[in-house]
């Protein structure tokens, strides 16, 4: 946690001496052209349910921006990448006004050549849509700048996630113990251990223990959808790490796997005024 700290001052101080810089243009629209993108309209359903594999799918609503578009190529790759090489092909659907892309869990096993059952919980498969523009040029995720994606204020939809997702179960979490694989937040290694309780409502969970603050310290509690798995956590204090100090609060989102033993986790930090960003929280029983 400590070395978050640091480095999000450190970023700070970086930013306000680039800010005091004048920025150098060196291109316009006049001397590019007009490129173009896809904005994400509407988020139909991004989970796969493990039960119902052949009749699944993942759909997504995206419009044009920029240069008229004439058709969308859909591509996928078990991990997030812009080498297109490692895109493998769904399909490739026209463009007509605010469009629907809507991608079967059977499409995605057969693009990457597996059975669909080798689609397994808490997997998390990247999409590409790769546009052709009426005037033949094409633009996707390989040749984009991630920075402009990171611009929240764009909506882009070159790219989005399909995650397989399976109900949760109380069994699964009531009393258990689970080991830590990653934290981004660093307040525990690899290996550190935790304890899960259902409660304190309904479908709710409760990690004990998690953060170990010492100063008004107060366990997490999940929100679970028992249908998918997905999670919520609502913002809520967790406590300090020394008495009198900085009291700290933790939100977010992710899934619980049940039939997989997996928790993947999002986490915001914030506290004493300061956002620190997310951070990931990964743990297996």
């Amino acid at each position: 946690m400590k070395k978050i700290i640091i480095a999000n001052l450190a970023f700070i101080a970086l930013l306000g001496a680039v800010s005091c810089k004048k920025l150098d243009v060196v291109s316009d629209s006049k001397t590019l052209g007009v490129g173009s993108y896809l904005t994400l309209e509407k988020k139909t359903n991004l989970n796969i349910d493990y039960d119902n594999l052949n009749t699944t799918s993942v759909s997504i609503d995206v419009k044009e921006y920029g240069s008229p578009v004439d058709k969308i190529t859909i591509y996928v790759s078990k991990e997030a990448t812009q080498d297109q090489s490692a895109w493998k092909k769904i399909k490739t659907v026209p463009y007509s006004g605010t469009t629907t892309l809507n991608v079967k869990a059977t499409e995605i096993a057969t693009a990457l050549g597996v059975a669909p059952s080798e689609l397994l919980p808490g997997s998390q498969y990247t999409l590409y849509n790769e546009i052709l523009t009426k005037d033949g040029r094409t633009y996707s995720f390989a040749n984009t700048l991630a920075d402009f994606e990171a611009i929240s204020n764009y909506r882009m939809a070159l790219r989005w996630k399909a995650t397989v997702i399976c109900a949760w179960t109380q069994a699964s979490t009531n009393g258990t113990v689970w080991t830590i694989d990653e934290d981004g937040w660093e307040d525990f290694v690899a290996g550190d251990q935790f304890v899960m309780q259902n409660g304190p409502g309904a479908n709710q969970v409760t990690m004990v223990g998690v953060y170990p603050t010492s100063y008004l310290h107060k366990d997490v509690v999940m929100d679970i959808n028992p249908a998918t798995g997905e999670v919520t956590i609502a913002k809520q204090a967790y406590g300090g790490y020394s008495n009198g100090g900085t009291v700290y609060s933790a939100e977010g989102s992710g899934y619980i796997f049940s039939c997989a033993g997996k928790l993947d986790l999002n986490v915001n930090h914030t506290g004493g005024g300061s956002n620190f960003g997310f951070f990931k929280f990964v743990a297996h029983q």
